[in-house]
């Protein structure tokens, strides 16, 4: 299954550590330059975001680089493709298998998540259509009890033609953050999502999110200098960080297997 990764050229830690451990199993990957929030002109933004007032130009990025990735999808004819952000830690070694194993499941009228998390208050209810095996361990194939409220765009599956009919709801705008899965839904754009259980890929904590959940200058100066200090491994400042994001990822993990 061909990859695609999603990667700002300003983050280059970011594109070595995902290119290493792609490398490392097999993993045949195309770079997608992302697009960069922070180059936005106002105007841009504005004519990019056709009137969400609550969204931020990094989410507008954020969804402009996923749908460079489906153009991208598109061009190549790749029937079948994976979708990577650079913050992701690939947990199971043998993916390369499992997703062999995942193509004849997979719909070609749905998103098969192999990352997410619930939003939502109480738990995510998946229920297992089928055993999948080639990973290190056994998963599940779930279906998702609701689709609002599963989030991440940080790992999934799609085809060709979702990947165009996604391009051809924007029409080069940022209609939706690049995983409102149940826009799509409810725009007939896709059927449903599948999930993965356990998840193969995690977030990898070594990084924060480059979309940026902070508002304000004053929030992005702390940010990029909290940022600098993890990288040039200042005592105390990376391994707080990095315990901070994996509460906050599961925060997020409350989901549960409904036989």
């Amino acid at each position: 299954m061909k990859t695609y990764i999603i990667n700002l050229k300003r983050s280059p830690e970011r594109r070595k550590a995902i290119e290493k451990a792609c490398q490392e199993i097999g993993i045949i990957y195309t770079i997608i330059d992302a697009v960069d929030g922070k180059e936005m002109s106002e105007e841009e933004f504005e004519w990019y975001r056709n009137g969400r007032a609550e969204m931020k130009p990094t989410e507008a990025a954020c969804m402009l680089s996923h749908n460079k990735a489906y153009t991208q999808i598109v061009q190549d004819k790749t029937e079948v493709a994976l979708v990577l952000e650079d913050d992701v830690l690939i947990e199971d070694p043998e993916l390369p298998a499992l997703l062999q194993n995942i193509i004849p499941l997979h719909q070609e009228n749905q998103i098969t998540l192999l990352t997410y998390y619930w939003c939502k208050p109480g738990q995510l209810e998946l229920s297992p259509l089928q055993t999948i095996n080639g990973g290190r361990q056994d998963y599940f194939y779930c279906k998702p009890h609701q689709v609002w409220g599963v989030g991440r765009a940080a790992a999934y599956i799609l085809t060709q033609s979702i990947a165009q009919k996604i391009l051809n709801y924007h029409q080069g705008k940022a209609l939706c953050n690049a995983d409102s899965w149940v826009v799509y839904q409810n725009e007939g754009l896709i059927e449903d999502i599948r999930c993965l259980f356990p998840l193969p890929i995690v977030e990898n904590t070594r990084f924060g999110s480059d979309i940026g959940y902070v508002k304000g200058g004053l929030s992005s100066t702390i940010k990029g200098i909290i940022e600098w200090a993890i990288q040039a491994n200042i005592p105390f400042v990376k391994p707080y960080m990095m315990k901070r994001r994996k509460q906050f990822a599961e925060r997020f993990m409350n989901i549960t297997i409904k036989h």
